[in-house]
């Protein structure tokens, strides 16, 4: 019986992902339909591997299942073909000119590292002791944001074209975060 419910599953998460697939070829001339009944079937699919194989195991099972059949769905429909370059390129944007300073370069990399790693890690310790979560929780929680929390503070520091705004706003964070985690 479990073995029908997650076949019948996988081919709800396919059709699915059919209509979505035949929403988005449509564009906006299309109707809004087969995106509502595509993730409709989606997570009836998701419900129903749930079902099958307990919740803790079906619905991982089952976004792992919508994303490899995705995957399938798009490499198999790909189509590869060859641009012109364009003979003028003066319309192109060139990335911001910044001063070639070995000094700001090192300035910058410690801010992105080593400033936005504290902060990150300043968040976490913040989270793991504050959050109104059972504990175990609260560090599953924690762990799982640090590194997200340190992407951002380090796209944050190599994107500001201005080291002071990256690491004021760093240093402010990471002393913030840890003033309230150890009060």
């Amino acid at each position: 019986m479990a073995t029908l419910l997650i076949m019948a599953s996988v081919i709800l998460i396919a059709g699915g992902i059919w209509l979505l697939r035949t929403a988005w070829l449509r564009g906006s001339k299309g109707n809004p339909i087969f995106v509502y009944a595509g993730w409709g079937v989606i997570t009836t699919g998701t419900v129903l591997m749930g079902l099958a194989t307990g919740f803790e195991v079906g619905i991982p099972f089952a976004i792992t299942a919508a994303m490899v059949i995705a995957m399938i769905a798009v490499i198999g429909t790909m189509r590869v073909s060859t641009r012109k370059r364009s003979a003028d390129r003066s319309e192109r944007i060139d990335p911001e000119i910044r001063p070639k300073r070995r000094f700001r370069a090192l300035l910058r990399g410690i801010l992105a590292i080593l400033v936005s790693g504290i902060a990150a890690l300043g968040a976490g310790v913040m989270m793991a002791t504050s959050l109104p979560m059972i504990e175990i929780n609260r560090i599953v929680m924690a762990g799982l944001c640090i590194p997200l929390f340190w992407g951002a503070a380090m796209a944050w520091a190599l994107s500001d074209p201005k080291l002071i705004r990256p690491g004021i706003g760093l240093v402010g964070s990471a002393s913030l975060f840890g003033l309230i985690a150890f009060l």
